[in-house]
């Protein structure tokens, strides 16, 4: 695998020396499927129309709120308290757009941090970099690479590195990756490093009024602290949005998960399901629910999971005034876990929230 990456990164460097240098095109935006580690979702660089400068650099201050879809109002918590982060992203683009690059870096704000700054703390640090290029319309491919110090909020203790291409026929585009990551960025000699091997493949068709998608993946790893014995996880998801009226969407998800554990000879099963509807019928009101499934089983009977719930809200403007709207929305949640091999261990939570948000406009 280390071999198949290393030739990877090669092509690349090989294809970018091509003819890249003579498209007249900026890259669309990358999918954000791909990029989910990122701050900001995907690569900044977005469209642009074909007489574009040879060269651009812009520089934005970035920012990153984690959702937070908590099962109890028990453990709701107010929005100084919750773990975000802000950073800078320099941009650039060379020969009218044919090629792209991203440098970000970003550091955690807010109540949960260690008292003092922690700016020049590289636990409480990211830092990512991006280079895009494209050869034809049709055609683009870059790298990846991102580091997240231990403290860090969003993917913390985690550095990846991946080349990717992608190649669009109409409504088709098709993705693939292939990768590394690990933990322990900082090289702890108290902690093992566990690293792994990924690849992605992903076909997507995009519509005006629906779009939907297929995605398989495969993660090789190693286990340090078992000899170094490998573990193998294969997963596949097909999702969908569907949009049958202006004010409608609604947006089905399917997914397998497999664990093969080589050491113990354990396969765990774990499928998924979810189903989602947004109707907004004007500015003011909007309605919201969400549906889930999840289970988890293991081929040695030691762990029997299954997960049920889900979450509606109602939200409208109820007044407008000088700049600024106030918003109600009436949240209900329900979720319940069956262990059918410890039934004591079963849990059902019912739970509400009325929220009150004054906001500008």
């Amino acid at each position: 695998m280390r071999t198949f990456l290393k030739f990877g990164m090669v092509l690349v460097i090989i294809l970018l020396a091509g003819p890249v240098w003579s498209s007249e095109e900026q890259p669309d935006q990358v999918p954000p499927r791909w990029s989910s580690w990122f701050s900001a979702q995907g690569l900044q660089t977005s469209a642009t129309p074909a007489q574009t400068p040879v060269y651009q650099a812009n520089v934005t201050p970035t920012s990153y709120t984690p959702p937070v879809a908590p099962a109890n109002v028990r453990d709701l918590s107010l929005e100084a308290d919750r773990p975000r982060t802000q950073g800078m992203l320099a941009s650039t683009t060379w020969l009218k757009g044919a090629l792209a690059t991203e440098t970000e870096v970003a550091n955690n704000q807010g109540e949960h941090n260690i008292p003092g700054d922690t700016q020049n703390d590289p636990a409480h640090r990211m830092m990512r970099l991006g280079l895009t290029a494209s050869s034809d319309p049709a055609a683009r491919y870059g790298i990846t690479y991102r580091t997240a110090g231990q403290a860090y909020s969003n993917g913390p203790d985690q550095a990846q590195k991946e080349v990717w291409g992608e190649w669009k026929n109409g409504l088709t585009t098709l993705r693939s990756a292939i990768g590394q990551q690990h933990n322990n960025v900082d090289g702890d000699p108290t902690r093992a490093r566990l690293e792994q091997n990924y690849g992605r493949v992903g076909l997507s068709w995009n519509n005006a009024a629906w779009d939907a998608g297929l995605t398989s993946s495969y993660i090789l790893g190693a286990d340090p602290l078992r000899n170094g014995s490998d573990n193998r996880i294969k997963m596949q998801t097909v999702t969908a949005s569907v949009r049958p009226l202006n004010t409608l969407t609604i947006a089905p998800l399917l997914g397998y998960r497999t664990e093969q554990q080589d050491w113990s000879g354990v396969r765990i099963d774990s499928p998924s399901a979810s189903l989602a509807m947004n109707y907004k019928q004007s500015q003011q009101l909007l309605i919201s629910a969400i549906g889930n499934y999840s289970g988890i089983r293991s081929s040695d009977r030691l762990i029997d999971l299954e997960n049920v719930g889900g979450k509606g809200i109602l939200a409208w403007d109820i007044q407008e005034s000088r700049g600024w709207t106030t918003r109600m929305s009436l949240e209900g949640g329900y979720n319940r876990q069956t262990n059918r091999v410890m039934s004591s261990a079963e849990t059902q939570d019912i739970s509400g929230l009325l929220r009150f948000v004054l906001a500008p406009f």
